[in-house]
């Protein structure tokens, strides 16, 4: 797969839950399990706001040639999902076992992040690998 797909297809599923979470935060919150009070709206609002921004910017960059706009967005990229998969981790047993579909995808963006950022040359990355 090309990098430029890989920046679409990520950009695209963030953009997705984003505005799940953003639009829908007592329906995106049920199906984690996660009770719907006030203050959890508010926070899964929150981080559909952020998942929408990073989705966002991921998507609309996947053309970029630029080698440093290239390696930032995979290294922000591969941070944010690591740090997003281990706190799901950490929540498995506040949440049912829908969030280990959470848990994958984290870690699937994040092992393609680390592909794209260190198995691949810097040429090739901003050339689309």
């Amino acid at each position: 797969m090309k990098r430029e797909q890989f920046f679409a297809i990520s950009g695209v599923i963030g953009a997705l839950f984003g505005l799940g979470f953003l639009l829908l935060p007592d329906l995106s919150l049920r199906n984690y399990g996660v009770p719907t009070d006030p203050f959890n709206l508010m926070q899964a609002r929150y981080f559909g706001s952020a998942l929408l921004a990073v989705g966002l910017i991921t998507f609309l960059a996947r053309e970029t040639q630029d080698a440093v706009a290239v390696r930032a967005l995979l290294l922000g990229n591969l941070v944010g999902d690591a740090a997003g998969g281990i706190v799901t981790l950490m929540a498995l047993g506040m949440m049912n076992a829908m969030a280990w579909s959470s848990v994958v995808i984290y870690a699937l963006f994040a092992g393609a992040s680390a592909y794209y950022l260190f198995a691949t040359k810097p040429q090739a990355q901003a050339a689309s690998a």
